[in-house]
């Protein structure tokens, strides 16, 4: 694609973003105005309390989007910041997202934090936090945020996840392994949509060799792997979640997100790839801001049928 068909494509996805934006709240009889117009964040939320893990990292906070109380229980998103597994935490890059949506959809928002992986990297501890433990983890916090749905207004059933980097990688493990929702008791209906945001980690197998960022969190046991790698995890004929993703333009981590498309489409999942002129950190950063023309647009289009069909 051009650039200038890329600012075409990417302009006519914003424009249809801000359409369904407008109305991503479906609307009672009496028409009260369903999105927000402010938030009450409830911070620090404990999910899980496993033995000898440090509190905030089995927590997360909840952002409570203001909205008329004759409107229907929100949709609830659940974001996973990145960091290699290693680093990071609910707090980063997240004022434009909350303001995105709670502020201005009127949806539940939810940020998680999860056990690490250790940092510096250290790949003979024996005890160390590997995957899939960052995945469990995650996957715990969505069924706190289910059993506690009508404490902030949110519907159980209707959840999307979104991750960036690492988070990306574990949103996508979610999506793809029902056996992590189900043993922390999350239907996999209540999932409906997954926006991995750049990763390349989709197979493990493929990228773990000789890399010790990814050994650090998946092992060094090439036959662990496969239970980590999204992609391998795909069953034909299994009921996905439909998947969104966004990744820079450059074929290195195109690829990658282009063959994981392809496998979810061939299973009959619904799958597609935004490509961006954005880096890394960029592609996170704009979720949310007002100046953003290429991810926000093309994000909301696509939660909004998604979590309200």
């Amino acid at each position: 694609m051009t650039p200038r068909r890329t600012v075409v494509a990417t302009a006519l996805a914003l424009a249809v973003g801000v359409a369904v934006l407008a109305a991503c709240k479906p609307q009672p009889p009496t028409g009260p105005t369903c999105n927000g117009v402010g938030n009450v964040r409830h911070a620090d939320q404990r999910y899980a309390a496993d033995p000898g893990v440090p509190a905030n990292l089995q927590s997360l906070d909840v952002y409570e989007p203001t909205i008329d109380d004759a409107c229907p229980p929100a949709p609830m998103v659940v974001y996973v910041h990145g960091g290699a597994w290693a680093i990071g935490d609910k707090g980063n890059q997240i004022i434009h997202k909350v303001d995105l949506f709670a502020q201005k959809a009127g949806w539940v928002f939810a940020s998680v934090n999860y056990r690490l992986s250790p940092n510096p990297g250290d790949l003979d501890d024996p005890d160390a936090v590997r995957s899939p433990t960052h995945a469990q983890d995650v996957a715990d916090a969505v069924a706190w945020l289910r059993a506690n749905a009508a404490s902030f207004g949110g519907d159980p059933d209707r959840i999307a996840l979104i991750g960036h980097s690492a988070g990306a990688h574990i949103v996508s493990l979610l999506g793809t392994r029902e056996d992590l929702l189900a043993d922390a008791g999350v239907p996999r209906a209540a999932v409906r949509c997954v926006a991995p945001l750049d990763t390349v980690g989709f197979d493990v197998t493929e990228v773990a060799p000789g890399n010790d960022l990814y050994q650090n969190a998946f092992g060094t046991d090439p036959e662990a792997w496969p239970a980590s790698s999204p992609q391998l995890q795909v069953t034909p004929g299994e009921d996905l979640p439909a998947f969104f993703a966004v990744t820079q333009q450059r074929a290195a981590r195109r690829g990658p997100n282009e063959a994981f498309r392809d496998v979810l489409v061939g299973a009959g999942g619904t799958a597609s790839v935004l490509t961006v002129p954005l880096d890394h950190a960029g592609i996170n950063q704009a979720v949310g801001r007002t100046d953003d023309s290429y991810v926000t647009g093309p994000l909301i289009a696509f939660l909004g049928p998604c979590l309200l069909a």
